[in-house]
């Protein structure tokens, strides 16, 4: 989901992963992903899942009602098994290599200075990187906080 968000900031990105461009009569879309650093089509329907309350299962419609996302979401749990096994895709990095094919960098916040981190975003802002943050430690649920009340492993 985080790649997703993060993503969402280059719609040219977006619209790479989606090789059906266009609505079709027989709501087939092709979608690729990086697998292992190689292309890799998923085909999927354009029908979602919804809850008992008819609600999408994570990912909702974007702010134009866009389905971008819930079809990225039912992609991805197609290529992980199911969507219970979807949300335990892995990190940010691993959305994003699997989204865009890029190596991706990741920095421990431990390691550097306030200073030295908010030198690494603006200089990474700057050249358009993909950026996202996210937390260590945790059972990734949104019940366990890390001490500045943020959810652990998000």
């Amino acid at each position: 989901m985080g790649a997703m968000g993060a993503l969402a900031e280059f719609p040219d990105l977006v619209k790479s992963v989606f090789l059906t461009q266009s609505i079709n009569d027989v709501g087939i879309q092709a979608v690729r992903f990086y697998i292992r650093g190689k292309p890799w089509v998923v085909t999927i329907d354009d029908s979602l899942y919804v809850d008992s309350d008819n609600k999408l299962f994570f990912a909702g419609l974007g702010e134009s009602n866009t389905l971008w996302g819930p079809l990225l979401e039912k992609a991805w749990a197609k290529v992980r098994g199911s969507y219970a096994s979807a949300d335990k895709g892995g990190t940010f990095t691993t959305g994003i290599k699997a989204l865009v094919g890029s190596p991706v960098y990741y920095y421990a916040s431990t390691d550097y200075t306030g200073d030295q981190i908010y030198s690494m975003v603006t200089s990474a802002n700057d050249v358009d990187y993909i950026m996202g943050a996210g937390t260590d430690g945790g059972d990734g649920s949104d019940q366990e906080t890390n001490s500045c009340g943020i959810a652990t492993s998000h």
